[in-house]
C-alpha cells in the first residue's frame, strides 16, 4: 500500500514567499499535498488538517497543538534569513541558516518521517532559542 501523501500548509505574511514555496513544492514534490492559507486562515486550516506540517512565519496555538511539525521560514517579526524546524516529538527546535529550497524540502521530509528526496539534509546549526 502506498504511503499517504504528506500534507503541508504554507502560510506567510510575505505572501510572495508563501506562494512561491507552495508552487515549488506542488511542482517538484507531487506526493505532497500543498495548501496555501492566508495567515488569518492558518489556525482554521491547521484545525481542519490535524497532522499536517505547517510552514509559516510564526507559531500559533493550533500549530503547536495539532500540526505534526513546523518549519518557520523567515520568521516574524524580523524575517531573518533562517528557518526553524520543530515538531511534536518534544525535541529541541533546530535552526537552518540561510535556507534554500532543498533545505526546506529536506526539512519537510524529515518532519514527515520520509527519506530525503533531494540528497541533502538540512544544514543545521545551533538549537533555536
Amino acid at each position: 500500500m502506498p504511503a499517504s501523501p504528506t500534507r503541508v500548509l504554507v502560510s506567510h505574511e510575505l505572501t510572495t514567499y508563501a506562494e512561491a514555496l507552495a508552487t515549488f513544492l506542488a511542482h517538484c514534490c507531487p506526493d505532497i499535498q500543498v495548501r496555501c492559507p492566508t495567515p488569518l486562515d492558518l489556525e482554521a486550516a491547521v484545525l481542519a488538517a490535524p497532522g499536517a506540517i505547517a510552514v509559516a512565519d510564526r507559531l500559533t496555538p493550533a500549530i503547536t497543538a495539532h500540526a505534526a511539525g513546523w518549519l518557520l521560514f523567515y520568521p516574524a517579526p524580523s524575517h531573518e534569513n533562517v528557518a526553524i524546524l520543530g515538531g511534536q516529538d518534544g525535541g529541541e527546535s533546530e535552526r537552518i541558516e540561510e535556507p534554500v529550497f532543498a533545505n526546506i524540502v529536506a526539512a519537510i521530509d524529515r518532519l514527515a518521517g520520509r527519506p530525503q528526496r533531494l540528497g541533502s539534509a538540512p544544514q543545521l546549526a545551533t538549537p533555536a532559542p
